[in-house]
This record gives structure tokens, sequence and C-alpha cells, in this order.
């Protein structure tokens, strides 16, 4: 009996072989095990850090686009409250003949100062009723008869509105007709009313600035980065 035990003690042994096989896996798979743990800590540690740049780099986008807006915004109101601005466009000087002459060079002077400083704009129009010339930073074609009217047809729900952030339109037709404009040129423009109501400032975005903005922006292959607007 006490041979059959020992017999069937060594039949449950692993050979030499066997053993060395074993002592030989099991530091390798610890191995790979680790290894494949500090890869995937690895792996979510570079993925949160590219998550993180890329949501850096969208909000400093974001941020500069709000102030071109802001400017853009700025500019607007300047033009929208300058003296020799009302002056025209309230037809302060109509009997006046020299100053009459002078006041659109100097609100010609102003608007093409603000254009050539801001990158954010393309182009600057102030539309003005038909009794008076316009004035823009680019050159106006044709008769001035009745296109007033259909400016403000064309532009009534935008000058109606309450709230100043509505004031933008993704086109207008009839100002590109008379100025030779293109959304080409142009994503979109901001409309002010001047106070005396007879006149009206539009700011037209460059289209080659906002685009270039976004250019500058990488969020890796496959991504699709887009200017969306409310219309």
């Amino acid at each position: 009996q006490k041979r059959i035990k020992e017999k069937k003690s060594k039949g449950i042994g692993l050979s030499i072989r066997s053993q060395l096989i074993l002592g030989f896996l099991i530091p390798v798979l610890l191995v790979i095990a680790v290894g494949t743990f500090a890869y995937k800590k690895a792996e979510e540690g570079m993925l949160k850090n590219y998550e993180d740049s890329a949501q850096t780099a969208l909000q400093m986008t974001v941020k500069l686009l709000d102030y071109g807006f802001q400017t853009v915004d700025t500019d607007s109101i300047q033009i929208f409250s300058d003296t020799n601005v009302i002056d025209y466009v309230s037809n302060t000087y109509k009997n006046d003949i020299p100053s009459k002459s002078n006041v659109p060079t100097h609100a010609v002077n102003l608007i093409s100062s603000k254009k050539n400083s801001n990158e954010f704009i393309h182009d600057i129009i102030i539309v003005v009723s038909d009794d008076l010339d316009d004035v823009a930073t680019s050159t106006g074609k044709g008769s001035k008869e009745g296109y007033y009217e259909r400016f403000m047809a064309e532009s009534k729900s935008i000058l109606d509105a309450d709230d100043k952030a509505d004031r933008w339109a993704d086109e207008h037709p009839v100002l590109d007709e008379r100025f030779h404009t293109s959304t080409d040129n142009y994503i979109m423009a901001q409309y002010r009313m001047v106070s005396t109501k007879n006149a009206c400032v539009i700011i037209d975005i460059s289209k080659e600035k906002i685009k270039s903005i976004l250019e500058d922006l990488n969020l890796g292959e496959g991504s699709i980065i887009s200017f969306v607007t409310k219309d």
C-alpha cells in the first residue's frame, strides 16, 4: 500500500520540462499583463491630453472670433455716432454747399480707416435715403431711384429686431447688385440703423479672415470644421 501511494503521488507531479516551461511562462505572462496595463493607461492619458488640447484650441478659436465680432460692433457704433456721418445723413448742410461737399469726404475717410485697420471687415456701406449719395468702401453703380425703398424692404425683419444679436444677415442681394459685393467675399453682415432712421450702416465680415482662423484649428484627421450662421 505504501508503494501504491508513492506511485500515485508521483503521477500528479510535473515533469522537469513542464516545470521549466511553466517557470518561463509565468514571468512572461506577468510582463505582458503589466505591459498591457501600462499601455492602456498611457493610451488613456494620451487620449485625454489630446481631448484637452483640442478643447483648448477650440475655446481659443471661439474667443478669437468673439473678439473679432466685438471689434466690428465697436467700429459700427463709432461710425453710427460720428458727427460727420450724422450731419451727412441728416442733411444738416443742405444749404451750405462747401460744408455739404466736405462732410461725405470725412465719412468716406472714416469708414476706409475702419476697414483698413480691422482684418475682420471686408466692406462698409452706409445706405442713405434716395436724396443723398451712399457712402461706401466699394463704388456703387446705376441710379438710386427707388433703391433705398428696395433695401429697406429686403432688410425690414433685420432692422426691426429687438435683439441686436439678430441684426445680422447671411447675404444682401440688393446691396450686392449696387456695390459689386458678393458672398464670395463676405460671410455675413451686421446692420445698424442710424438714429435719424434714414440711413443704415452695414459692415460685411471678411470670409477670407474667418476661413483663415478655422484653417488654423487642427482637430485631427477626419474632423470637420464649419462656420454656421443662424439662417
